[in-house]
This record gives C-alpha cells, structure tokens and sequence, in this order.
C-alpha cells in the first residue's frame, strides 16, 4: 500500500507540474493559469517590421561577408544578431548604425551575395525568430570569452554552434 501512495503522489506531482509549464517570458496562458515569468534586463523586442531595399541589402552582404559558405541556419542566425542589437538599442538605431557600429561586423565586401543569404534576411525579418532576443555574439570556431569580471547578464554565455560558427547571448537566453 504504502508504494502504491508512492506512485499516486508522483502521478499527481507530475500532471501539476505539467500544467504549471511556462516557455517563454512574460504571462502565458497554460491550461487556464496565468503564470508570470520575469527576466532580468529584458531588452526591447520590437524593431521596425518594415525596412527599405537599401536596409535589406547591407544585411544581406554583412550575411554574406560573414558566413557567406555557411548553411541557411547559420546565415539566419547571423542576420538575427543584426536585428537583435537593433532591438536592443546597445548598438544603434538603424541597421546601418549596427552593423558600421565598431568591431561589431566584417567588411560587407566579400563577393556577391549567394540566393541564401537573400533567403536568410527575409525569413529572419518576415518570421518569428527561434533564436533568443539577447543572441547578440557570434564567432567561426570558438565561443566568446565568458567575460566573470561583469555583471551575470551581461557575460557572453555559449549558446548554439550552427556549421563551426559559435553564437552567445549576453546572461541566459530570453525568448519573447
């Protein structure tokens, strides 16, 4: 009797906290309970929905220039930063001021741009993004330094490896 109690009493512990689940932050709706998740130093999360040929096009040869070989996946990533450091306001606030910002991308004189990397700036501008908000560092072959000397949310932390490119967040990934 007392092992059957046992499994009951996990059965139940396991269905609340499945109800309970939360993904992303903010309020979500799950199962009829609000849950409330805060994050620290959210950043801005809206950035202009619309921008010009002009925009497009430097994001397409910063993609270019600087995983031009890469897989979609990594160009995707790559022009996410981009529009993540935008929202962000750390960096500018135009797509411009971002990507001239200093020692924050290549060149944009790396060859023509493939189909690819057209395809990676559109779908990242007309979609929403499956990266975290705060993916803003990125680098071929190794992640960042971690930065200890500074604040927790404002260290390099190792995200995702996509085709040998290392992508960082600053603090724990946030997704909107």
């Amino acid at each position: 009797m007392h092992r059957a109690s046992l499994i009951l009493l996990g059965i139940i512990v396991g269905l609340y906290c499945g109800f309970c689940h939360a993904e992303a932050v903010g309020t979500k709706e799950y199962h009829e309970r609000p849950i409330q998740v805060v994050a620290i130093e959210e950043p801005k999360a809206e950035y202009i929905a619309e921008f010009t040929d002009a925009e497009k096009n430097l994001m397409v040869r910063v993609v270019m220039s600087e995983v031009g070989g890469k897989d979609l996946d990594c160009k995707q990533a790559v022009a996410q930063t981009i529009l993540n450091r935008l929202a962000s306001g750390k960096w500018g606030d135009s797509i411009e001021e971002v990507i001239n910002y200093p020692n924050a991308y290549s060149t944009q004189d790396n060859g023509e741009p493939n189909a690819e990397c057209y395809m990676a700036v559109e779908w990242v501008i007309s979609h929403q993004t499956t990266f975290p908000v705060n993916m803003y560092h990125f680098r071929e072959g190794e992640y960042h330094t971690r930065q200890e000397h500074l604040p927790y949310e404002q260290q390099r932390i190792e995200y995702a490896e996509i085709d040998g490119t290392y992508f960082s967040t600053e603090g724990s990934p946030i997704w909107e």
